[in-house]
């Protein structure tokens, strides 16, 4: 800068820079999601933003703002990292997204029941299971936990496979 009395120049240097820079992902909600889910994306220089990943899987996104992202959980998500891409990068975020798991039945006991009898069941992904059936007809449970739960064999049951989902069609 210069003056009548004279000139004066700085001791560091300023950069100048012609690309914007990196996004950054501080926060997303909600934490955990099926498919379909909604989630916003908080952060910064969003702006330009051309893809969302939920664990390298693909979502479409709507950039709201320099600081914020919506998006929808897509088909397929695994429990993993969100990431962000912009003009000038790629950012991750810190914590995982939680895709809750398809439920899967390992074993059940007794294997022979009658009307309203209760049958364990055992196997994964049971914290947000919304439905138990017997053969087609559904049944009352209860979850005991992430890897079990009690079903009651419903009137009209008949011998076949048991479901468990945490979605019916």
């Amino acid at each position: 800068m210069t003056t009548p009395s004279g000139t004066a120049t700085s001791t560091s240097h300023f950069s100048v820079s012609a690309t914007p820079p990196a996004p950054t992902i501080t926060s997303f909600s909600p934490t955990s999601g099926s498919p379909g889910t909604s989630v916003t994306s908080t952060g910064k220089n969003f702006t330009g933003a051309t893809m969302v990943k939920f664990n390298g899987t693909s979502a479409s996104l709507t950039v709201v703002s320099d600081t914020q992202i919506t998006t929808t959980v897509p088909n397929g998500a695994t429990t993993g990292r969100i990431s962000v891409t912009g003009p000038d990068g790629t950012a991750t975020s810190n914590n995982a997204f939680t895709v809750p798991g398809t439920p899967t039945i390992d074993a059940f006991f007794p294997t022979i029941g009658r009307f309203g009898s209760s049958v364990v069941i055992t196997g994964q992904s049971y914290g947000d299971v919304s439905g138990v059936k017997f053969n087609g007809v559904t049944a009352s449970f209860t979850i005991n936990s992430s890897t079990q739960l009690t079903a009651t064999v419903p009137t009209g049951a008949t011998t076949g496979p048991r479901r468990a989902r945490t979605q019916w069609p």
